[in-house]
């Protein structure tokens, strides 16, 4: 007989609910058993720095850009993690991913997955999503043009950050990170960064 089983799951995955580190299974389960969540409080880079420290396997889709698996219909390749060519529109786009592992903001874990469709209820709700979604493709179409405008403007960026603290190994610096974060949004490659006292 099974007395427990160890389990994935983290705090924020979609089923988690109120589960702690040992949680008893469900009412409406036929065999009643213990869950035990060890790695339930882990954040997203957390389980990426254990899998590469220990050399453990894995599914071999996170290598090619995938942060989260569900229904096949349902995963695709996480777009944060789309190779890039500079200036970024859709004719700069490789086509091909970083590793699961690369993902630097660890909030777009389930970028890549895709809402199931909603069952409508009557006529008049189809009505309502399709207006919505002109809206939503309209205000893409201004973000789309206002990122090329400003790419046409600005070809490349350099930084230059100035910190005894940073030098003496004092504090680590963030700055680089949100600043080629932003750049990169709008399609800027940072060239160069320099460390000053």
């Amino acid at each position: 007989k099974t007395a427990a089983f160890v389990l994935g799951t983290r705090k924020g995955d979609p089923n988690c609910g109120n589960q702690e580190i040992f949680a008893p299974s469900s009412s409406w389960m036929p065999v009643s058993f213990m869950r035990v969540n060890p790695i339930l409080r882990w954040d997203y880079g957390h389980v990426w720095h254990f899998l590469r420290t220990f050399e453990l396997l894995y599914c071999p889709l996170y290598d090619l850009g995938y942060t989260s698996l569900g229904k096949k219909s349902l995963t695709n390749p996480n777009p944060a993690l789309l190779k890039r060519k500079y200036p970024v529109d859709s004719e700069h786009q490789s086509g091909s991913y970083w590793p699961a592992y690369m993902l630097s903001d660890w909030s777009l874990e389930r970028a890549g997955r895709i809402a199931p469709p909603i069952k409508q209820v009557s006529g008049d709700s189809q009505s309502d999503s399709n207006t919505t979604n002109t809206v939503k493709s309209s205000e893409s179409s201004s973000m789309q043009e206002k990122t090329k405008t400003a790419i046409s403007n600005v070809q490349t960026a350099a930084m230059i950050i100035i910190g005894d603290e940073i030098l003496n190994g004092f504090t680590s610096d963030v700055n680089l990170q949100v600043a080629t974060k932003a750049l990169s949004s709008i399609g800027v490659p940072l060239k160069k960064v320099c460390i000053v006292s």
